[in-house]
């Protein structure tokens, strides 16, 4: 009897976590009226907007092409970074794209990225186009040019204390990047889908 207590304990563990990790971002806000097309930088602004959206917010990014001169960072936030049918973020060169990183090593939600083109001007310094330390989900990203790694995604709950196990990557596209299009590596970096 104690045997099957624990393993329906354990089993309710694993879909309560299940649920938490994959439920859909509760509240929509649009970066349409922070976001700038064209060559000016829109990297003090957005990371401005993002450090002020709840928590499990999406984030709609329309289309049009977005300039960045630094990282868009994220700690600690399930936001979900929604892209339209034509979105393209541009980086300046050396500039990782986006850093995806929790303090807790649980985030608030599960952060993710739908829907997106993500580039830098020319494999010049190190830049890695998205990086990724806590439990993410991306589908139908695009990213190239990159110096350093395309996806690079790096977890160990004892030296950094980050988690992206039970992350889930579909259809994803890393092309010309200067280091491996996706590099994995951490004790907690183990668990990921791809497909």
């Amino acid at each position: 009897m104690k045997k099957i207590l624990i393993i329906v304990c354990f089993l309710l563990v694993v879909f309560s976590f299940e649920s938490f990790v994959w439920e859909s971002p509760s509240i929509k806000v649009y970066a349409s009226s922070v976001l700038v097309k064209g060559g000016k930088d829109n990297s003090g602004v957005f990371n401005a907007f993002l450090s002020k959206c709840p928590i499990k917010a999406q984030v709609i990014i329309p289309d049009g092409v977005f300039y960045f001169d630094k990282t868009i960072s994220v700690i600690d936030k399930g936001l979900c970074l929604q892209g339209a049918e034509n979105t393209t973020l541009i980086f300046r060169n050396g500039v990782t794209g986006i850093i995806v990183d929790t303090k807790a090593g649980y985030p608030a939600g599960v952060f993710q990225i739908n829907d997106l083109d993500i580039l830098s001007w020319d494999k010049i310094g190190g830049g890695n186009g998205v990086e990724i330390h806590s439990i993410t989900r991306m589908r139908n990203v695009f990213i190239k040019n990159f110096a350093g790694y395309g996806l690079f995604i790096s977890a160990d709950i004892g030296n950094h204390y980050s988690n992206a196990s039970h992350s889930k990557i579909d259809y994803i596209q890393v092309a010309e990047c200067g280091k491996d299009g996706i590099h994995i590596r951490g004790g907690d970096a183990n668990a990921i889908s791809f497909y």
